[in-house]
């Protein structure tokens, strides 16, 4: 049985996992973070905070966006460097695992739209805060 030698240009199972899962998990951190803070907030008694005009619990809500945002941004700049570096490869002339370009294309897409929604989601949340 022939031995296959990995090609230097292909993905590492770890970047394909963030690749593919980075931005999903982000926006399901997101969803669940903010939902927490929301509820806990309201109970809590944060809303009598205030600070520059704005009340605690959306500088918690703030908070608690900026990881999941983070990690959006960094699997779409994973997405996006890996797919540069097969594209180059490809125009080289280099043979590349098709299936796995196919893999980091539809990961930056998707990490692409995970990221919008995260940030589209975020801002909503403050106008719904004012029935505590």
């Amino acid at each position: 049985m022939p031995q296959v030698v990995p090609n230097k240009r292909d993905v590492s199972n770890w970047t394909l996992s963030i690749i593919l899962l980075g931005g999903g998990l982000a926006w399901f951190l997101h969803l669940l973070l903010t939902y927490a803070v929301a509820e806990f907030g309201c109970v809590s008694g944060f809303a009598d905070f205030q600070w520059l005009g704005i009340d605690g619990i959306a500088w918690l809500l703030l908070a608690a966006s900026v990881p999941p945002i983070l990690l959006g941004i960094v699997s779409v700049w994973i997405a996006n460097r890996t797919t540069r570096k097969l594209q180059q490869a490809s125009d080289t002339g280099e043979e590349i695992n098709r299936p796995e370009q196919q893999a980091v294309r539809i990961g930056l897409i998707l990490n692409g739209f995970f990221l919008l929604t995260i940030l589209v989601q975020t801002v909503p949340i403050f106008y719904y805060l004012d029935g505590c």
